[in-house]
């Protein structure tokens, strides 16, 4: 109970109301919206389970201290993992570039140049596009509130990688559209944020 005049002022502020607004909600005066966050007087039963709809918070948020916010702690821990794998994939596409640099000079076998631009590269832009929803997801809800929509943007996330993957292995076997796909692959990798941030989007029904 040594909480509740904390935090009635803590998710007043967070409503953005004054006092005085606060009051009108409750049909009250400011001043006993000013003794409640002073710890001159509590609010009694009834005016309690106003104060928490009016706050759209539980009563048990008013009287004790806040939990932890353990979703939040949750999008921050993935959005750090998205960002490490998308670091990571950039290292190994750069340290294996000089190395496929070096046998397709040396040697004319492009074949580890060809796994990076059109594998590697495109797995970190990908990695990147997640990361980027993820990051923003710590602050905002980025998922999708039903599940028609959900289906929707996963549909469209893993229908680019499945083209894409379909044309890569078509392309492998001499089609004419080898040069078509390798050109994308090699100068348009940044078309994988977009289904990375969909995917990650789309993970989830709710947010976090």
């Amino acid at each position: 109970m040594n909480d509740i005049m904390k935090n009635i002022k803590r998710l007043r502020q967070r409503k953005g109301l004054t006092q005085e607004e606060l009051g009108a909600k409750l049909h009250v005066t400011r001043q006993a919206v000013s003794n409640w966050e002073t710890g001159k007087n509590q609010p009694d039963i009834e005016i309690l389970k106003s104060l928490a709809e009016t706050l759209e918070v539980d009563v048990s948020e008013l009287l004790y201290a806040p939990k932890p916010d353990v979703d939040r702690q949750r999008r921050i821990i993935t959005a750090a993992l998205l960002c490490v794998l998308t670091f990571a994939a950039w290292v190994i596409f750069y340290v294996l570039r000089r190395r496929g640099n070096y046998l397709q000079s040396a040697r004319y076998d492009t074949r580890l140049n060809v796994f990076l631009l059109m594998v590697v590269r495109p797995t970190a832009f990908l990695l990147l596009g997640a990361a980027a929803g993820a990051l923003l997801s710590v602050w905002r809800n980025l998922h999708p509130t039903t599940v028609r929509m959900r289906q929707w943007i996963l549909a469209i996330g893993w229908g680019f990688l499945l083209t894409y993957l379909i044309m890569a292995i078509v392309s492998l076997y001499g089609s004419r559209l080898f040069y078509g796909w390798m050109w994308w692959g090699r100068n348009q990798p940044w078309t994988f944020l977009l289904p990375g941030a969909l995917l990650f989007c789309g993970s989830r029904r709710k947010a976090g």
